[in-house]
């Protein structure tokens, strides 16, 4: 049974090829994730009709590398207060725009100001290079797949019906 389910995965994902384009897909999605995994996904809920500026201030600018395609972006730590609480959290921008203790307008959800960022800048340490060629990536390694699929599909049912 074992053998007759492999050597049928084998056919549809059209072999050595298949393997390696499976192998490739997984590896994509797997970096996605690990790009993807500092992502602050919550500042999607900001818009302008929801959201308030208010006067923040720098308190710390670091470097930061991506470390997945090493492109250097800077996190800029910043600070704010409201209704005598402070808030912290980091922006980042691909340009080192800013000084230590600088103002800054910071944009906060007026629901929860705890989902906030510099105005006009991301929460999430990735930069639009890495989102273009990632997409490209896992596009073509889907397509790549899929075609192997089909292919093998093919291979499967004229071995099928040939017996």
């Amino acid at each position: 049974m074992r053998g007759k389910l492999f050597d049928k995965f084998a056919i549809i994902i059209n072999g050595s090829i298949g393997a390696w384009a499976l192998l490739i897909f997984i590896f994509s999605f797997a970096c996605t994730y690990y790009v993807f995994q500092d992502s602050d996904f919550l500042i999607l809920k900001l818009n302008d009709e929801n959201s308030k500026t208010i006067e923040g201030k720098i308190d710390y600018i670091n470097p930061f590398d991506t470390s997945f395609f090493h492109d250097e972006i800077f996190a800029f730590e910043y600070s704010f207060e409201l209704n005598n609480q402070k808030y912290f959290w980091v922006s980042f921008s691909e340009i080192n725009s800013f000084k230590k203790n600088q103002k800054v307008k910071v944009e906060y959800l007026i629901s929860d100001p705890s989902i906030n960022r510099i105005k006009g800048f991301t929460n999430s340490p990735i930069t639009k290079k890495e989102i273009k060629i990632l997409f490209w990536f896992q596009l073509l390694t889907t397509v790549f797949l899929g075609i192997n699929i089909v292919l093998g599909y093919k291979k499967y049912n004229k071995l099928k019906h040939n017996k």
